[in-house]
């Protein structure tokens, strides 16, 4: 979202969202479906705040702000507030065991990153984004569906979250209402210091 010129105040909330439907998901049905609910619901979301940003051209702030507070609330209506226990031994194994003497969440970390890496700077949705950053309106006169892809980009973001939910609730070991907070300000800033223009490219 930065790279296209928004930003997304959610995620903190979102990971709160997905941590608690995958949980649910995997104490009745199992981890396989749990894992792919948490991926698909975190992508929901995520393309509900594009959708929104790119159909109706509202400020990414009130419609991430928007989100927050739904997301929020949905993880603490669902479970009335209380952390969501009793998870599988297997759970555990995501958040906080070794591939030898790598940590599991930091293999999970490069690996999403090479992905994003080879997505902005290999294929035709990685230009689009840098392009759409820089300028829209030249970007929407050189042929690209401005809104199309800033959609794309609030999808990814709510499927990389969904991937951080699940790892942070591995850790936990538990499914909480009340996880990610602050997420989203350290998000932006990681960003911003990483070298992504607040305005966008």
């Amino acid at each position: 979202p930065i790279l296209s010129g928004g930003f997304d105040v959610s995620l903190g909330s979102q990971i709160a969202a997905v941590s608690i439907v995958s949980t649910l998901v995997i104490k009745q049905i199992g981890m396989p479906l749990g894992f792919l609910a948490g991926i698909v619901f975190g992508s929901l979301l995520g393309t509900v705040n594009g959708f929104i940003i790119a159909r109706f051209s509202v400020s990414p702030f009130v419609v991430t702000l928007g989100m927050m507070s739904f997301a929020r609330g949905l993880a603490l209506i669902i479970t009335d507030g209380q952390p969501v226990f009793g998870m599988p031994p297997g759970f555990r194994y995501l958040g906080n065991q070794y591939f030898g003497p790598i940590p599991i969440p930091a293999i999970i970390a490069i690996i999403v990153f090479a992905v994003a890496y080879f997505i902005l700077s290999r294929t035709r949705l990685g230009r689009y984004m840098y392009a759409i950053g820089g300028n829209a309106e030249a970007a929407r006169l050189a042929g690209i569906h401005v809104s199309r892809y800033r959609m794309l980009a609030y999808t990814f973001c709510g499927f990389f979250t969904a991937i951080m939910a699940l790892v942070l609730s591995s850790r936990v070991d538990s499914g909480q209402p009340a996880i990610g907070a602050g997420a989203e300000m350290e998000s932006i800033a990681a960003g911003v210091i990483g070298g992504g223009a607040r305005g966008g490219g």
